[in-house]
């Protein structure tokens, strides 16, 4: 991979977004979020290979910000505005409506290892970070995370592997999904739900019966897609839609849509993959 880094023109962008965000906790800011859930999609060729190029330099030369996770994936963020003027009217025919986010968040991670289950909401503290001085009834607060695009930029080897978007949402702050594991596994800072049995999960079609989160999940999906994972980790999802990682085919989905990913399949895999992760907000009633 050889890009041209564009430091020369460097600029930073003021991004403040903490004090317009509500409480995706309050059942009626809830309600609303689920009026607008909407199945996940894949667009086909989206990007061209200079737009991709583009991007993989802005991740190195633009960014702010870098954090590397214990299992060596970097992720890079940090002046996003950038982003989202160079391609708002390319990424309004795929997402209508993203020009009027508040803010585009997201991060671009650079990993080793496939991603486990999980939804790409937003972390609490990034809502209360600023309650003292902004307050919970502020007229501003009026923003939640709301849709995400996925921007596949590279994968090496070139083998096949696929991203898994299940039907099931989960109103809530980011968190990671492991069913029936050991509650040690997890810190208090990561947060994590080992227990689906009380979870309310919505769907397109409307809120999951409680009774139906603990059936097992679809043994040859799983054993085609997905057995690297426990298979405890899936109980009480079915498939949405299984999407091929492909560079330059975005796929756009609710910020609250658990999901994951496989590192190939047929005993091929891949080493490194890179992508843009892009957070779009909405304004609530």
């Amino acid at each position: 991979m050889n890009i041209k880094l564009n430091i020369e023109d460097y600029k930073s962008y003021h991004e403040d977004y903490e004090q317009f965000l509500t409480n995706i906790e309050e059942p009626a800011i809830q309600n609303d979020i689920i009026d607008h859930l909407t199945p996940s999609q894949s667009y086909p060729e989206f990007f061209t290979d200079e737009e991709i190029d583009w991007l993989k330099g802005f991740a190195f030369s633009q960014c702010r910000y870098l954090r590397v996770n214990p299992n060596g994936t970097f992720f890079i963020s940090g002046n996003f505005t950038r982003i989202f003027e160079k391609f708002k009217d390319k990424l309004e025919t795929i997402l209508p409506g993203c020009k009027e986010s508040i803010v585009v968040k997201g991060n671009y991670f650079i990993t080793p290892e496939q991603y486990g289950l999980h939804n790409d909401s937003i972390r609490k503290d990034e809502y209360t970070v600023n309650l003292n001085t902004v307050k919970e009834d502020d007229q501003k607060r009026k923003w939640v995370p709301w849709r995400n695009v996925i921007i596949p930029l590279m994968v090496s080897p070139q083998v096949e592997s696929h991203i898994v978007f299940f039907k099931q949402r989960h109103v809530s702050w980011f968190t990671v999904y492991d069913h029936g594991a050991d509650p040690s596994k997890y810190t208090k800072n990561y947060p994590a739900t080992i227990d689906y049995s009380t979870i309310k999960f919505e769907t397109c079609e409307g809120t999951q019966k409680i009774e139906n989160n603990l059936i097992p999940y679809d043994k040859e999906h799983y054993q085609k897609y997905l057995s690297y994972t426990p298979y405890r980790r899936l109980t009480g999802l079915t498939v949405e839609n299984t999407f091929e990682w492909k560079p330059k085919c975005p796929m756009v989905f609710d910020c609250y849509q658990l999901h994951a990913t496989n590192q190939g399949i047929n005993n091929l895999t891949w080493k490194t993959k890179m992508g843009l992760l892009l957070r779009f907000f909405r304004k609530v009633k």
